[in-house]
């Protein structure tokens, strides 16, 4: 770096391009967002997946750039205070419309759940991924209005589903954590 007066920035820079050019033209990138805030050229069919803070202003800037986004940010399960309804409320597409109604909000294709080694281990990740990466899918799947979001995000509807699914879960052998406190699920081992 010093011989050719680079800063690591740069020379993350140059890797993504040379990574990027290897790909053959049927194959899709999908890249982290600092790939796209140092400023490496994306072709519009490259994926970007926006995982740290001011996730909503990030997103504006990336779908406004024509590009297509995966949304991790709030989904972390290293958060460890967070509890499966703080993960089901956050849905990308209602805080990009509330910020900017104009932008193409199908070029928010989906999301991904995160969970790093630092903070789980084979005695807790199971716990940790259920119900909460649950929650995350029940919003993927469903969605919001956005025109007219709800009042409350977490309705009791939510709930009970949520609780059925652990139960099936653990009916399953999966040891998932129980969702909404105190409660039971019949025929669980």
């Amino acid at each position: 770096m010093n011989k050719h007066h680079m800063t690591i920035t740069q020379l993350h820079s140059k890797f993504m391009l040379k990574a990027l050019n290897i790909l053959r033209n049927d194959t899709r990138a999908i890249v982290w967002q600092e790939v796209f805030d140092n400023g490496v050229p994306l072709s519009n069919d490259t994926l970007i997946q926006v995982w740290n803070y001011n996730w909503v202003r990030e997103m504006v800037k990336i779908l406004s750039a024509g590009h297509r986004v995966v949304f991790s940010s709030s989904w972390y399960l290293d958060y460890k205070n967070f509890h499966w309804n703080d993960y089901f409320k956050d849905d990308p597409r209602l805080m990009v419309y509330q910020k900017d109604p104009t932008l193409d909000l199908d070029k928010i294709v989906g999301g991904e759940v995160c969970l790093w080694g630092e903070t789980a281990d084979d005695t807790d990740v199971i716990m940790k991924v259920w119900p909460r990466t649950s929650a995350v899918a029940e919003r993927l799947w469903t969605g919001l209005d956005y025109m007219n979001p709800p009042k409350e995000f977490v309705t009791t509807m939510d709930r009970r589903r949520i609780e059925e699914h652990v139960c099936r879960m653990r009916r399953r052998g999966i040891a998932a954590q129980p969702p909404n406190g105190p409660g039971f699920c019949i025929g669980a081992a």
